[in-house]
């Protein structure tokens, strides 16, 4: 298990489980700590999906990410982006958090059904540059750019 000992409340554990062939299955990964916005990085692979855990260094409190955390420049905001577009078997779309320093809040989950975002940059504090991917109908992949806006 990973055990991450918080601020104030005391040790958080994450419990592996590689025995269970079932959805009790769990491994974690130590990634990463980022001090910047006071959250420790973690893999997580389960019997059919994975995604990424910002653990918060101070409570414990766990936010779950469908990919890599992407912080922006002032600290603000972290996106999250996950391309499975064949397989199917993730949550294809991007998710986008407001940091106030203390706590995550999720402000926007969007599902991509016809395309996917497969890498993420932040320009400057509220815009966004993605590579998108189209699958066409004989599997060729379409690459191009979007750029995103964050407005509030």
């Amino acid at each position: 298990s990973l055990i991450f000992k918080t601020l104030s409340k005391g040790n958080i554990a994450l419990k592996i489980d590689t025995v269970s062939e079932s959805d009790a299955y769990a491994r974690y990964t130590f990634i990463d700590d980022l001090k910047s916005i006071n959250q420790w990085l973690v893999f997580g692979t389960y019997y059919e999906s994975y995604d990424y855990i910002l653990v918060n260094k101070t409570n414990g409190a766990q936010t779950h990410l469908i990919g890599l955390p992407v912080i922006s420049p002032n600290k603000k905001y972290v996106v999250a982006v996950n391309e499975d577009l064949e397989a199917q078997f993730t949550f294809n779309g991007i998710e986008l958090l407001e940091n106030n320093g203390k706590t995550l809040k999720l402000i926007e989950q969007k599902e991509i059904t016809d395309w996917a975002i497969k890498e993420i940059k932040w320009l400057d504090d509220t815009t966004l540059f993605a590579h998108k991917v189209v699958i066409g109908k004989n599997h060729d992949s379409q690459k191009s750019y979007i750029k995103l806006v964050i407005t509030k």
